[in-house]
């Protein structure tokens, strides 16, 4: 099997206003140690390029070792995030994570990796309409996780478009690309778990006790 390490960056999006949380999700403590500290930790294993996109300095002096991005697109949500990271990255590929998700899994990673380890999808420019997908995103019976997906720079003109006409959905984006769906079992969904507010921190960590 192909080494994907160097031909895709890990992508940790943390640029979020966290209206709902009230406080800095990737700062969450879990044991003794920050959540985004643990993404990080888990994706040097799968990436030897690694970047957070976010304008916040706080995440900026708590990962100094880690390559920054910022939004071109301000207040733009995730999709600006994703074109930020795709324009930014030394790598045709980027495999994009929400910074509040504390069930990242290794396996699962591994499987969506797996989905582009062909090398003519590696070499083929992704351009056409009938050339490989431009992205690998999960999806299972409750919708899809394009905040756990793998993209291709081919993205960008697309995400461009959307951004300037001011169409911010992810769901419209993937509507207009080819993409190879990963499909996750029910059982694999807890892996895409994220914490949106204090009720979700609160449920999850009651189950780590």
């Amino acid at each position: 099997m192909a080494d994907l390490s160097h031909l895709v960056t890990g992508v940790i999006l943390a640029g979020g206003k966290n209206t709902r949380f009230y406080g800095e999700k990737s700062l969450i403590e879990i044991g003794n140690q920050s959540l985004i500290e643990i993404e990080i930790a888990m994706l040097k294993q799968f990436f030897k390029e690694l970047m957070i996109v976010t304008e916040k300095e706080i995440l900026k002096q708590k990962c100094p070792d880690i390559a920054h991005s910022e939004d071109y697109f301000k207040n733009c949500g995730p999709l600006a995030g994703i074109h930020s990271a795709l324009l930014n990255s030394k790598t045709d590929w980027i495999f994009v994570f929400a910074c509040d998700m504390p069930n990242l899994n290794e396996a699962l990673i591994f499987k969506q990796l797996d989905l582009i380890r062909s090398s003519s999808v590696l070499r083929a420019s992704c351009t056409q309409k009938n050339d490989p997908f431009m992205a690998v995103i999960p999806r299972h019976i409750e919708g899809i996780e394009p905040l756990h997906g793998l993209y291709h720079k081919a993205c960008l003109p697309f995400i461009e478009s959307m951004l300037k006409n001011q169409n911010y959905s992810i769901h419209g984006f993937t509507d207009k690309i080819r993409v190879n769906w990963f499909n996750v079992q029910p059982d694999d969904i807890v892996y895409f778990y994220n914490i949106n507010t204090l009720h979700d921190l609160i449920q999850f960590k009651s189950k780590l006790s």
